[in-house]
């Protein structure tokens, strides 16, 4: 599969979820109005906008992450690879041989 249709593929399968959480929510708070009191919706409400914040944490992490691994899946002269069976699958620099003759190392 080519780079395009991976991220064509990709990027509907993003707004598709996005568009199924809306849809959830959207049909989450007419039944929960109707099952639960008052006091039980706010705190059901309540419960909502604190998961909510705190999915707002990640702050760029998953993004910045996916480029890292693509950056480093590109990246030819790295002399290890993600699917390393050794205890020590991250990658050093080191091993690639442009940071050692640069004298990064």
């Amino acid at each position: 599969m080519s780079r395009f249709k991976r991220f064509a593929h990709s990027l509907a399968s993003g707004y598709a979820a996005l568009a199924s959480t809306v849809l959830v929510t959207l049909a989450s708070v007419p039944l929960a109005l109707h099952y639960l009191s008052k006091e039980e919706f706010g705190l059901w409400a309540l419960a909502s906008q604190v998961a909510a914040y705190l999915s707002l944490i990640d702050a760029g992490m998953t993004g910045s992450l996916s480029r890292f691994l693509i950056d480093h899946k590109d990246h030819k002269g790295m002399a290890c690879t993600a699917r390393s069976s050794r205890r020590d699958a991250w990658c050093s620099p080191c091993k690639d041989p442009a940071w050692r003759s640069a004298g990064s190392c």
